[in-house]
């Protein structure tokens, strides 16, 4: 057993057998003497803490391996925030680390042996009131009924109010699914490559589907005029509403279908290019 504390030195953690109690091991002595610190175990004995520095806003990681004497500090900061609090996934050993930034919540994923920068940033909630005391749960195992991640704030300017989320975790296999991010890999829906038959179409990554219909086609001389639309199945949802999936917004065809053009969204800065046939 291992307790990990705060304390106006820095961060400490002591190993406790039985009733003997070990030597205290400075982890950071630049940690912030508050209540930001969480921490959590995975199925590999590994111990992840995520706690706030004392001389800037970073949110900062470190983790003990159980076959190491020592401590290991990580070189990137998840991302900048207060409240850090971390969530461990017992499928996976990956780690979520969550922070307040602002009137939003971050949110970013660790893949065991791998950098937070290989992951990009997420925030599940935006636009909150004074959002404080930000909290999640210890560990969910994905592919199981606790799939999901949850996390408790409070906000408002008095009387407070207590705020929950639930952040369904992205649990499908596939051959081309490292790293995970949509724009990294070779299909993620609605975005990807497909194995096809007909006009429908299977993305190998997540088993979402894509349909393609047709609505108009004029036969040219070596190059065709046609006018298609494409249904895009939504991959997760959050709140009752599609997660981590851009709507068409050009013209108003119904939930998921699109014209089968490349597009981009009506952002002021898109981050997405939509190819044909749903793939982007």
């Amino acid at each position: 057993m291992r307790v990990v504390y705060l304390s106006n030195s820095g961060l400490y953690s002591t190993p406790l057998t039985g009733s003997s109690k070990g030597s205290p091991e400075l982890i950071d002595g630049n940690a912030s003497y508050s209540d930001s610190l969480s921490g959590v175990t995975d199925s590999a004995f590994t111990t992840h803490v995520l706690y706030a520095s004392a001389t800037n806003n970073d949110v900062k990681y470190a983790y003990r391996l159980p076959s190491n004497s020592q401590w290991q500090s990580s070189q990137d900061s998840p991302f900048s925030g207060s409240f850090p609090s971390i969530t461990v996934d017992y499928a996976s050993n990956d780690v979520y680390a969550f922070a307040i930034q602002g009137s939003s919540i971050v949110m970013r994923q660790r893949v065991p042996n791998h950098p937070w920068s290989d992951q990009s940033l997420v925030f599940p909630v935006t636009g909150r009131i004074n959002p404080t005391l930000l909290n999640s749960n210890y560990a969910s195992i994905g592919g199981t009924n606790s799939s999901n991640l949850e996390i408790v704030w409070t906000e408002g300017i008095g009387p407070f109010n207590i705020a929950f989320a639930s952040i369904p975790l992205e649990t499908v296999w596939s051959p081309y699914s490292s790293p995970a991010d949509p724009w990294d890999g070779y299909g993620i829906a609605p975005y990807g490559q497909y194995f096809a038959n007909l006009g429908e179409s299977v993305s190998p990554s997540t088993g979402m589907l894509t349909v393609r219909q047709d609505l108009l086609s004029v036969t040219g001389r070596g190059l065709n005029l046609d006018f298609t639309m494409v249904y895009t199945e939504p991959y997760s949802f959050l709140n009752e509403k599609p997660f981590n999936y851009e709507s068409y917004p050009w013209a108003p065809l119904g939930d998921g279908w699109q014209l089968n053009f490349p597009w981009l969204n009506d952002t002021a800065s898109p981050e997405f290019i939509h190819l044909w046939n749903g793939q982007g």
